[in-house]
């Protein structure tokens, strides 16, 4: 009889949560109960090498590689918020490499784009880090802030000039990708497609500032030699 009213009295619990149900207003998952968060919850950060091997720190801790003439390197367990990130080109030589070091304030969905040719020197290498911060605005496309190394970079969109270097709020079409380049003289050109491939990644992008950091290699003076 003692077990038979207990399991009455478990069905009576059982019944009453069913009808509280606290869970509804619960932020959980199956997934996170077995510790595997929502994908929603990471951000995601790809690295491409230009020249050589580079080694992908976050936080000082080793994440992974990617070698130059490969696809993206892509590390999708980011969490949420400001980061350190270090791009180190692999040397036997020491470290010859100019070592990139970047805080980068990471968004959940979004995905923070990296692509790079680490030279001896900041000024003897070249590429852009492409990242994303919140502007506030309610389904307003994407504007985007363009800062670069050196100044006064002539800026082209689908081969039309916008303007020199910094660029603050420029708003772009959601539509399609755009072919953005970059010209200075003394300067190698240098040119890339902005925006996602597919049109569910470039929609989330609505509402966001994107920030673009572009760093020009500078080419050598040639030393003529007096005969």
């Amino acid at each position: 009889m003692k077990n038979f009213g207990r399991i009455v009295l478990l069905l009576i619990v059982l019944i009453l949560i069913g009808i509280w149900s606290p869970w509804h207003n619960w932020d959980f998952s199956f997934l996170s109960m077995i510790g595997i968060e929502n994908d929603n919850s990471y951000s995601t950060l790809k690295v491409k090498s230009l020249s050589g091997s580079i080694d992908i720190y976050i936080d000082d801790k080793l994440e992974g590689s990617v070698v130059a003439d490969e696809s993206f390197a892509e590390i999708n367990t980011i969490k949420e918020g400001m980061h350190l990130v270090k791009l180190k080109r692999q040397s036997e030589n020491g470290d010859i490499y100019f070592e990139l070091n970047k805080e980068i304030n990471f968004i959940s969905g979004v995905e923070v784009v990296m692509a790079y040719d680490l030279g001896p020197s900041e000024a003897f290498s070249e590429g852009h880090i492409l990242f994303t911060s919140k502007n506030y605005k309610k389904n307003q496309n994407p504007v985007v802030n363009i800062i670069s190394s050196p100044e006064d970079v002539n800026v082209f969109i689908d081969d039309e000039q916008i303007g020199t270097s910094p660029i603050n709020e420029l708003e772009l079409d959601l539509s399609r990708q755009h072919k953005i380049r970059f010209e200075k003289t003394g300067y190698d050109s240098l040119e890339f497609m902005i925006l996602p491939e597919d049109q569910e990644s470039r929609d989330k992008l609505k509402d966001l500032t994107i920030n673009l950091e572009v760093n020009l290699f500078l080419q050598p003076v040639k030393i003529i030699k007096n005969t």
